[in-house]
């Protein structure tokens, strides 16, 4: 074992030196991360060169949960790689709200003062509507932000940590049948792989096989890698690693839709769709500025309708983040996502704001949803990978943190002892655990958004007798 580390250091010296580098750049001063943020944050490793490592742990997908993971397995003294297939920084949907328990979370990583320092919004009152009746009302101090922000400071902060980063790569994990969940098949040195990265959702993928090493697979799973553009099955790569975590979203790409790993879409699940509109693209009449409701800077906005709901509030930069969760029937053409968004604000008494149809709109497949199971020996799934509850109004990115915080030291016990299935069945016991207490008020909200004569009745009650009001409000925003 340590001959090998020995080699391995010595293989990835010049990858070390760029990563010093960028801890260098990253450690100057807080004026010059907001710079960087601005840039694309660069590799701090080549392909060939993590291909020649023994990895104590990748993470395919640089997300909350994803760099989160990373920066705490960094601490526990773990060889860390994190794998993303997108160029950062980038947008993604969500809610864009940060609550009181991620807030917390982001302190411990040491990141908070730098999100502070990009201009998050503090909001601290929510104003909700199904139809004309607005309620109006006090909440848990929220900080509004872009997810491109968040993002891109936390792989800062994973780079700083000893992470190394490997952006615009798409990873796959090469799973031993013996090893995949509800599997009948006869235990076998053959690799169940995905084919191509889909932005549709699981199961759309086409199996193949190949052949692994005895030693290897009883030792290490396999990630095949290759560019996220251009990128063709024969220049793949294959990396090894004692223990993968998968931390790509809903989609869950790189478990490259295996069947026997299912993912299960709840019936009448939405999808979420999202856009950002800078302020000075806002039209001279937009209900966004001109409307007495809209003008408190500080409140998180909810308009909500039998086909949805939209959350509006202003963000970092300058930004307006509308972010809705829509019933899919609802999306059946390019211009149907905007026509939708104005019927929900139509019915809720506001001039929709015409803005918005000449911008992109990014969406998500179908929001709720849950994987079973979320963990196999070697292999943790964390975040949106995990499962989804609405009602998206931003408790999304705490769920990724804590799930961050929480499988970390079940993988750091794993790796150091070397012993794998007690892990991965305590993390499936913790998922169960959150679907259900943590997500159960969530839930419910979503219930009653679909209804309206009992959502109109919900918010009275709230009205009517706010200790229940606060609660209600203070679970959704765990």
């Amino acid at each position: 074992m340590a001959t090998q580390l020995s080699n391995d250091s010595k293989m990835i010296s010049s990858a070390d030196e760029a990563l010093n580098v960028a801890r260098e750049v990253i450690a100057t001063n807080s004026a010059t991360i907001a710079a960087t943020i601005a840039a694309t944050i660069a590799a701090t490793i080549t392909v060939a060169e993590a291909e020649r490592v023994t990895w104590d742990l990748v993470v395919v997908g640089a997300g909350i949960a994803g760099s989160t993971t990373a920066i705490l397995a960094a601490r526990e003294g773990l060889r860390v790689l994190l794998i993303e297939a997108k160029r950062f920084p980038r947008e993604k949907v969500c809610g864009g709200c940060l609550n009181p328990r991620a807030i917390d979370y982001l302190k411990r990583l040491g990141v908070a003062e730098e999100l502070q320092g990009q201009g998050t919004i503090a909001l601290g009152r929510l104003h909700v509507q199904f139809g004309r009746d607005p309620h109006c009302w006090p909440i848990p101090s929220l900080w509004s932000v872009r997810r491109s922000t968040v993002d891109s400071i936390l792989v800062q902060k994973a780079i700083a940590s000893g992470v190394h980063f490997l952006p615009e790569t798409v990873g796959m994990l090469q799973l031993l049948s013996s090893d995949l969940p509800s599997s009948d098949s006869v235990a076998s040195k053959r690799l169940i792989t995905g084919a191509e990265h889909v932005d549709d959702g699981p199961g759309s993928s086409i199996a193949h096989e190949s052949i692994v090493p005895e030693s290897i697979a009883h030792e290490s799973i396999a990630v095949e890698v290759r560019p996220a553009v251009g990128g063709q099955r024969s220049s793949s790569r294959r990396l090894v690693t004692r223990v993968a975590v998968v931390a790509s979203g809903l989609n869950r790409s790189p478990l490259g839709g295996t069947l026997q790993w299912s993912s299960t879409v709840a019936s009448g699940s939405r999808i979420g769709v999202q856009c950002m509109l800078h302020e000075s693209e806002l039209s001279k009449d937009s209900f966004l500025i001109h409307s007495p409701m809209f003008q408190d800077q500080q409140s998180l906005h909810m308009l909500v309708a039998p086909n949805g709901y939209v959350g509006l509030c202003k963000t970092d930069g300058g930004y307006y983040d509308i972010a809705a969760a829509v019933d899919p029937t609802e999306v059946r053409g390019k211009n149907s996502i905007p026509a939708t968004i104005d019927s929900i604000v139509e019915y809720c008494g506001y001039r929709p704001d015409a803005v918005w149809h000449t911008k992109p709109w990014m969406t998500t497949p179908h929001l709720t949803r849950a994987s079973n199971p979320v963990a196999v020996p070697r292999v943790f799934l964390v975040g949106d990978s995990i499962g989804y509850i609405e009602p998206f109004t931003g408790e999304g990115m705490s769920w990724a943190l804590a799930s961050g915080f929480a499988v970390v030291p079940l993988i750091a016990s794993a790796i150091r002892c070397n012993s794998y299935e007690d892990s991965s069945s305590k993390w499936n016991q913790w998922a169960i655990q959150q679907r259900r207490f943590s997500q159960s008020v969530c839930r419910w909200v979503a219930k009653q958004a679909r209804m309206p004569r009992r959502a109109q009745w919900v918010l009275r009650v709230c009205d009517w007798f706010p200790p229940i009001r606060n609660w209600i409000v203070r679970k959704a925003t765990q």
